[in-house]
């Protein structure tokens, strides 16, 4: 078995996303080879925000007193780690990007539907930790139908989903030729963009080509209106961190169109500025404008920060052991709900 696959396995993917990465990559003809696409996955110490599998999450841990181990349910502690996990979680909320200009703090009416949302959350992970500790990572959707982006967009812009978006699977851009582009890419990789829940794609005048009001409504409630990513090339993997995630293929399909980005505009590098020579290739490719408004829209951007300065956490038994949780398990069972 390669090295590769080797460290994969170990990092916990399961076998099946494992042959799906593969078969994919067959179909692409190469394509991966070509482009080495990573998970944008922007970490804090407690949690991270991860931007490809559109999720957000955070670690909570109870320590585990010898004394009273027998006395203690699996169940008793998963409860209460998964407090732990969604206080932090709701404490890290308040930096997610929102759109071009504002995060969740700068947004009262919006922190405060996200802060209810995270209760809807799932235990996306959880293990025996070193130093006793239980620990369980919490986490809730970006995208999709159960998403918070979706949550949020009825705050936004009421109607923008009308009733029944559901009732139907999103269209899929119909490919009048085997030629035709599969998904956009657009790559903004030195244009100091960054990740939002609410992007645009404006032209230089300012007008919008397109956002998750232009898109199909469909598509945006089942999908989400763009995924994202960060391409690496070049770098051998034995210098990846073992246990960070594997290389993805992100809506790629076999035929993506690739434009350049010519800058990012807001203070938070939100909304992608395409230069006109761009827009043009654009509005000349057959299926371009359907495939736009089907979501099927990948943004490169520059690795994450938090990619450079340091490896990602490590899986259960592997590396540095997080902090002792202020929480011992014979504190009151927190709400169950909450």
């Amino acid at each position: 078995m390669k090295p590769r696959i080797i460290r994969i396995l170990r990092a916990g993917v399961s076998l099946s996303a494992l042959l799906q990465v593969v078969i994919f990559a067959s179909a692409g003809r190469g394509l991966l080879a070509e482009m080495e696409i990573e998970p944008y996955v922007v970490r804090r110490e407690t949690g991270y925000f991860d931007w490809s599998r559109a999720t957000a999450a955070a670690w909570g841990e109870v320590t585990v007193l010898k004394s009273r181990a027998q006395a203690v349910t699996e169940a008793q502690l998963r409860e209460q780690a998964a407090y732990v996990a969604k206080q932090r979680l709701r404490a890290l909320l308040g930096e997610l990007p929102v759109d071009a200009d504002s995060r969740l703090e700068d947004r009262p009416d919006l922190l405060a539907k996200a802060l209810e949302f995270v209760a809807q959350g799932y235990v996306l992970d959880e293990r025996e930790g070193r130093m006793n500790l239980h620990e369980v990572l919490w986490a809730i959707p970006l995208r999709g139908p159960e998403g918070l982006q979706l949550s949020l967009l009825g705050l936004l812009h009421p109607g923008s989903v009308p009733a029944g978006a559901f009732e139907a699977p999103p269209p899929n851009p119909v490919r009048r030729e085997s030629s035709d582009p599969t998904t956009i890419v657009i790559d903004a990789t030195g244009a100091q963009a960054g990740p939002v829940l609410f992007p645009r794609i404006l032209d230089e005048g300012g007008s919008v080509i397109a956002s998750t009001t232009t898109a199909d409504p469909a598509c945006v409630a089942r999908r989400g209106f763009v995924s994202y990513a960060w391409e690496m090339p070049s770098a051998p993997a034995d210098l990846r961190a073992e246990g960070s995630p594997p290389r993805t293929a992100v809506r790629l399909g076999e035929n993506p169109l690739r434009v350049k980005a010519g800058s990012a505009s807001g203070s938070l590098g939100g909304d992608i500025v395409l230069p006109g020579q761009e827009v043009a290739r654009l509005r000349a490719t057959p299926g371009a404008a359907d495939l736009m408004r089907g979501c099927a829209i990948v943004i490169l951007l520059d690795p994450p920060p938090s990619d450079l300065a340091a490896p990602p956490r490590a899986p259960a038994g592997k590396g540095q052991p997080p902090q002792k949780s202020k929480v011992p398990i014979e504190a009151p069972a927190a709400p169950g709900g909450r």
